[in-house]
């Protein structure tokens, strides 16, 4: 017993002085080998972004030393975050790198960057996470929920203005919201230059059952709204060009009637659509109020994940294709409203928010589509496609353009413009901007030159590029009218600093 005892402690003497070595020499391998501190400043990132737009939020990556840094990846992850940085592969020693995070403001999302490198604690994370600000904020909520009565600014062409609404059934396609083959319907109101020899009726500005809804999920009342336009007056005579039009994200085919009727006035014809089960509600002829299975901005509760946005923008690709097939439906039927009245080979898509990056992605699809008109649109790096076709980048209060945005005008091999109005906002082009009149910024303009400037930049590109009209003064460079209007001409870059 005393042996085996006695033989036990001498390994145990063993066993400690092996580990004793050991550390000594891990603490000499360290101290000739010390791993690098790292620092990253600051350590999370949040944007809150409006849509159609890019943020930028930075974090600087330091070498705290004792020696080099060896980088081996940088990388990111979730939805609509994107990275740049100009980090070396390796790091000396009190140096500094920059990442730059690019949140694209589609959805609300969360994420994080990842660098994996010879320091200690590798990899290192900065958490990300961004938040879109979009529609209108509660003072103009609130602006509006004051106003009992409103009327849609007076439209400036020579031409009295008519609308009607047709009902649009594709046989051929199934709704992907039902469970059953019942074909794809759609609303499409039309805005139309109309000859008034039997007289105006009145036009609502929409139907009061959605009218009321909206009202229901504002939270507010909503005014009564007079128009400009004459129910289901009768098409002026001669061949007109047409304007194919999909609102933002759960917006509704009346949300830019003082567009649409400016347009009509020019002697356009407007074909808006309400894009069924995405649009915030749709009154059918037959009385069914179909609602939203997306949610909707005007109460916020609208889905913003990539699995919902991407749906919208594929469903309402096939929408596009089947109006502008009905469009020459409704040329050619005798007897018909527009019989003989649209000019099937000058037709233009346009868009507002996501309806923009829609309008962008048709001209790919259709070839139909002799110009697009993008209006504060919501960009992904992959949408910025190879075009021929005329294209105008109508742009809300930017201070830098996103990188999809310089992405895209490189692409744009066509006639191709931008104009960027300071100091506006997202909604600015829709009818947000007259309803909740001095709640939604203008920049230095204010409501009624900013409403005119809209209205007569997309007036002259649709001239020049769907008419042959020669090019308006206003695509050239700066005005004297629009002094918050910045243009970028064909020529032009529009990202030199990039």
């Amino acid at each position: 017993m005393f042996k085996q005892g006695k033989s036990r402690m001498a390994m145990y003497r063993f066993l400690a002085s092996v580990l004793i070595a050991l550390a000594a020499f891990t603490a000499a391998a360290s101290a000739e080998n010390p791993e690098p501190r790292v620092n990253l400043n600051p350590s999370s990132l949040s944007s809150l972004c409006r849509k159609g737009n890019n943020c930028r939020e930075t974090t600087r990556l330091s070498n705290l030393g004792p020696t080099t840094l060896t980088i081996s990846s940088i990388t990111i992850t979730g939805q609509y975050f994107s990275e740049t940085n100009n980090c070396p592969p390796t790091l000396a020693v009190n140096q500094s790198c920059t990442i730059t995070v690019n949140y694209h403001a589609l959805g609300s999302s969360h994420g994080a960057v990842s660098v994996s490198d010879n320091g200690i604690g590798s990899p290192q994370q900065v958490t990300l996470s961004g938040r879109v600000k979009t529609g209108m904020n509660s003072g103009a909520l609130s602006a509006l929920g004051t106003t009992q009565t409103a009327a849609v600014p007076s439209p400036t062409g020579p031409d009295n203005v008519g609308t009607r609404v047709v009902d649009m059934v594709d046989p051929v396609r199934d709704d992907p919201s039902l469970g059953d083959a019942s074909g794809r319907e759609l609303l499409v109101r039309f805005w139309y230059p109309a000859s008034l020899n039997q007289g105006c009726e009145p036009a609502p500005y929409t139907s009061p059952r959605v009218w009321s809804y909206f009202s229901q999920l504002a939270g507010i009342p909503l005014p009564e709204v007079r128009t400009n336009s004459c129910l289901d007056a009768p098409i002026s005579g001669g061949s007109h060009p047409v304007v194919v039009f999909t609102p933002g994200y759960t917006g509704t085919f009346t949300d830019y009637t003082y567009l649409f009727e400016d347009l009509a006035s020019r002697g356009y014809v407007v074909a808006a659509v309400d894009h069924t089960y995405e649009a915030t509600a749709v009154e059918f002829p037959d009385g069914r109020l179909v609602k939203s299975v997306l949610g909707s901005h005007l109460d916020k509760t609208w889905r913003l994940d990539e699995q919902s946005l991407s749906l919208a923008v594929s469903v309402r690709l096939n929408d596009l294709k089947f109006i502008v097939d009905e469009l020459a439906r409704l040329n050619g039927e005798p007897g018909g409203p527009f019989a003989g009245s649209l000019d099937l080979n000058k037709i233009a898509v346009a868009g507002h928010s996501l309806g923009g990056l829609t309008a962008l992605l048709s001209v790919k699809q259709e070839a139909r589509f002799k110009a697009a008109l993008l209006l504060d649109a919501s960009l992904l790096d992959e949408s910025a496609i190879v075009t021929e076709t005329p294209a105008l980048v109508l742009a809300m209060g930017r201070t830098q353009w996103s990188d999809e945005e310089c992405h895209l005008w490189d692409n744009l091999r066509g006639p191709r413009f931008a104009v960027n109005l300071k100091g506006a906002e997202h909604v600015t082009p829709s009818d947000a901007v007259w309803l909740a009149k001095g709640a939604i910024k203008t920049g230095t303009m204010g409501p009624e030159k900013t409403i005119a400037a809209v209205r007569d930049y997309i007036a002259a590109f649709l001239d020049a590029n769907l008419r042959g009209k020669p090019l308006d003064p206003l695509l050239a460079g700066p005005s004297l009218d629009y002094p918050d209007a910045v243009v970028t001409t064909q020529k032009q870059s529009l990202c030199d600093e990039r």
